[in-house]
């Protein structure tokens, strides 16, 4: 019986017979332990061969079976005669048949999509649901018509192109089908382009990237810098640094790296330069301009990754600040104003 078997209703079971003599028919279905029905057949009495010239004698019986008895698959239809029949009993068939009405099936195919809109080179997987398509479904996937990608259920590719039709077609194994192929829904990709690679600039006080991108964000050896999202970017650890920026679709580019060396601030009691004291410190630092401010100056503290922590605004020539909030590791204090700028490292212990 095929798979899409009903489970309401009968099966018509038919059995002819050539010869009947006194015989009782027992009838097992799926199972010879337990009797399904039992009859004697029709013109049975003392005729040792009833389909004679005249065909006067012939019969047949027609049994229901109820379709919830019966499997996917094959089915077992046991026929039989009780032993205590005498010994001229005896039952000879002319041909048995099973019948049972199965509606048809149609096979179809729904295909969906990890995304629809991308950026050119994004992998995109498609998965296929199949209805109807039997124990061995096969799959083929196609772009614009032309077959792609092997007999799965799913299909994963990177090289789609804007405007790409996917598709797919399925070839049913099922039983019972009215036909064995069907083909899926179409899903049409949009590809964005990529922003082209940034270059790099260096002015000995700034890193830059041309200003024609949507957004920017500075990198630091593979790390992301805090707050450093405009076109350009004052490091202030030695490394290697990238801009990732983005065009207006979203996507990406990454530049190639440029190095950066911080070159440390001269000793100031013998340039005039400022300086940080006492360093290690375990407490307060004092920062020396080494001049008389005429102006506001900024101190900035910077961590070791390039997050600014906090600003003092001074307009000392000295000025202690508290380190106890700090964690242990190296800072910087970025020393600014106008055109002054220096980079004081320090240690916390």
């Amino acid at each position: 019986m095929p798979a899409n078997l009903p489970t309401t209703g009968n099966a018509r079971l038919t059995i002819a017979y050539a010869s009947n003599d006194h015989a009782q028919q027992w009838i097992y279905v799926n199972n010879e332990n337990t009797l399904f029905t039992s009859y004697y057949p029709d013109n049975g009495d003392g005729n040792a061969f009833i389909r004679q010239t005249n065909y006067a004698k012939y019969t047949y019986k027609q049994v229901l079976i109820p379709m919830n008895k019966l499997v996917t698959g094959t089915n077992t239809i046991t026929l039989g005669m009780p032993s205590n029949s005498a010994w001229v009993s005896h039952l000879m068939y002319d041909y048995i048949s099973l019948e049972a009405s199965v509606p048809t099936l149609s096979p179809s195919v729904a295909i969906a999509a990890s995304a629809t809109t991308i950026c050119a080179g994004t992998s995109v997987t498609f998965t296929a649901t199949p209805v109807n398509g039997g124990t061995a479904p096969v799959y083929q996937w196609k772009i614009n018509g032309n077959n792609v990608g092997t007999n799965s259920n799913t299909f994963t590719t990177t090289n789609l192109a804007n405007s790409n039709v996917v598709s797919c077609v399925l070839t049913s194994n099922a039983t019972n089908v009215i036909t064995n192929t069907a083909t899926s829904n179409s899903i049409t990709i949009t590809v964005n382009t990529l922003p082209a690679k940034p270059t790099v600039a260096w002015d000995g006080v700034q890193l830059s990237v041309p200003s024609t991108y949507t957004t920017y964000q500075w990198l630091l050896n593979n790390v992301t810098v805090s707050n450093a999202t405009t076109n350009n970017y004052k490091p202030v650890n030695s490394g290697y640094y990238q801009a990732a920026v983005t065009n207006a679709a979203g996507c990406k580019a990454v530049s190639d790296s440029f190095a950066v060396t911080i070159t440390a601030i001269a000793n100031p009691a013998t340039s005039g330069t400022a300086s940080v004291y006492p360093n290690p410190s375990n407490g307060n630092i004092t920062v020396d301009l080494g001049f008389n401010p005429s102006t506001t100056i900024n101190l900035v503290i910077i961590s070791s990754t390039g997050n600014h922590i906090k600003t003092i605004q001074t307009n000392n020539r000295k000025t202690s600040i508290a380190t106890t909030e700090l964690a242990t590791g190296v800072y910087y204090i970025k020393v600014s104003s106008g055109v002054y700028n220096r980079l004081l490292p320090f240690t916390v212990n």
